[in-house]
């Protein structure tokens, strides 16, 4: 909240998230969980700086890849070239997107190897995690 307030906006946000329970049947492992904060120029502002934060080796990159502009610079800055990215198939539910993001990439054959599922949140909040396949 103070992030928004800094910035003149007004906001009642609300609060969602996400659960996933997975199977132990050996053909996926979830590992390299990151979080972390960037105090970017405003809360509706992504960073390459922010996404470097979370970066972490792997095969492929799956990103936030909002289709703005401005995001698709701010991951190619951080991760390079990358091939996978959802959101213009399913849109940007919010918290939920990131949750059925990950799903996809699971149910994607053609990715084998190691995946970094890159996302960013409102406030300047990143997160990832390499999903093994």
């Amino acid at each position: 909240m103070r992030v928004f307030a800094e910035c003149g906006i007004d906001v009642k946000p609300g609060e969602g998230f996400a659960c996933v329970v997975l199977g132990k049947d050996g053909k996926v492992e979830i590992t390299d969980t990151k979080w972390a904060y960037s105090y970017d120029k405003n809360p509706f502002y992504v960073s390459s700086k922010g996404y470097s934060l979370v970066a972490t080796e792997s095969d492929v990159v799956k990103g936030h890849k909002t289709g703005t502009q401005q995001n698709e610079e701010a991951e190619r800055i951080a991760f390079g070239e990358y091939v996978v990215g959802y959101k213009d198939e399913v849109g940007h539910g919010q918290g939920a997107s990131g949750l059925l993001e990950l799903c996809m990439v699971l149910d994607d054959d053609p990715l084998k190897g190691s995946v970094l599922c890159a996302a960013s949140g409102l406030g300047g909040f990143y997160g990832s995690c390499v999903v093994r396949k």
